[in-house]
């Protein structure tokens, strides 16, 4: 007898896999590192081409027996992509007892028993996968697959989702799920014992170059900067230079991605926030402030890029503008009357400039 599977209740939420948070999928990914770790990873965009298929093949069981296995294979695998679970760790676990889905923790047992945290949308995932009528006979031991069989499922499941076989071993998921979990800003002690990793495995992982360090730290500030204040656009820089000129100061600061950013303050707001070179700080620009105009050289407060998004309204128009290079995005509100329409068509070059007075500096 065929079983159909119940797609209503089970798998919709797996068509858009969870993330850490709704807002990390509008925010661009933290800058990619020179050599994050040795083996190979999978990008996010591979991994949910990988869940699909592994849906997909689950989807398609001809009878109980088969969707039970296939159920158990799907489960193993959200853990191993999502929590990043060593093989032994994701096979040992008790289904009855190491998911706590109401506290939204889940215990690893073994040699790095920890407590970790399943994410809202995997807890809502995993609880309709253990209420499936399919494998309640065999709770209690639902993880407890043969490990050659998960290997063999998994190199089919790659196959189909056009993955070479090498690319979906539980070290590479484990591995692909630390760099993204760091990507989107995790401190590295947590993503640690998020991992369960001993002090020796700790020297190892992530060997971070000073230009990734300095990268990633002005990326979070930046989005820490970007929380606090209605701005749409935050560069945060490293001090380079300030010049005095009479009873104003040119602040010039460099940020991460390598824009030069030129602000004009009084003496008395350098004073008030003991401004130095070597300091970092925010500079933040109203999206009214900035102007845009066709393709051309970059420079200080200049910066060329390609139209990502517009939207209209009355008499104003947001034109969202990807820096190249990784610069990261800025947000220009215009009247139609002072951008070419040239400008406003997705996938135009154009340059965002502002002047050093829009510059307004912050700390952090």
């Amino acid at each position: 007898m065929t079983v159909r599977p119940q797609s209503a209740s089970l798998l919709s939420p797996l068509a858009t896999p969870y993330s850490p948070a709704d807002g990390e999928r509008r925010t661009a990914v933290l800058p990619e590192f020179a050599s994050p770790v040795p083996e190979r990873l999978l990008t996010p965009l591979q991994m949910k081409a990988l869940e699909q298929a592994i849906t997909a093949r689950m989807q398609s069981s001809r009878n109980g027996r088969e969707r039970a296995s296939r159920l158990r294979l799907l489960l193993i695998f959200l853990l191993l992509r999502w929590q990043a679970l060593r093989l032994a760790e994701a096979l040992n676990l008790d289904d009855r007892c190491d998911f706590r889905l109401d506290e939204q923790i889940m215990l690893v047992r073994g040699a790095h028993e920890r407590a970790i945290s399943l994410p809202p949308e995997l807890c809502r995932i995993v609880r309709r996968l253990l209420n499936e009528p399919a494998i309640q006979s065999l709770r209690g031991s639902l993880c407890a697959l043969d490990a050659g069989f998960l290997r063999r499922s998994l190199y089919v499941c790659a196959a189909a989702a056009g993955l070479p076989g090498h690319l979906v071993s539980a070290r590479v998921l484990r591995n692909s799920r630390a760099v993204e979990l760091c990507r989107q800003g995790l401190p590295l002690p947590v993503v640690h014992h998020f991992l369960g990793l001993t002090d020796a495995e700790r020297r190892a992982f992530l060997q971070y170059s000073p230009e990734d360090a300095l990268r990633i730290t002005q990326e979070h500030l930046r989005r820490s900067m970007a929380r606090r204040t209605s701005a749409r656009n935050v560069f945060a820089g490293r001090i380079t230079a300030l010049r005095r000129q009479e009873f104003l100061v040119d602040v010039r600061l460099a940020t991460a991605a390598g824009l030069e950013v030129n602000a004009l303050i009084t003496e008395e707001s350098l004073h008030r926030l003991e401004l130095c070179e070597g300091r970092i700080v925010a500079a933040t620009v109203k999206a009214p402030l900035i102007s845009l105009e066709p393709d051309g050289p970059g420079g200080v407060n200049r910066f060329p890029g390609t139209v990502r998004r517009i939207r209209s309204a009355d008499f104003i128009e947001e034109v969202d503008v990807e820096l190249d290079n990784g610069g990261g995005n800025i947000c220009a509100l215009l009247h139609p009357l002072d951008c070419a329409p040239a400008l406003r068509l997705k996938g135009a070059r154009a340059v965002a400039s502002f002047k050093a007075f829009a510059v307004v500096i912050g700390l952090l």
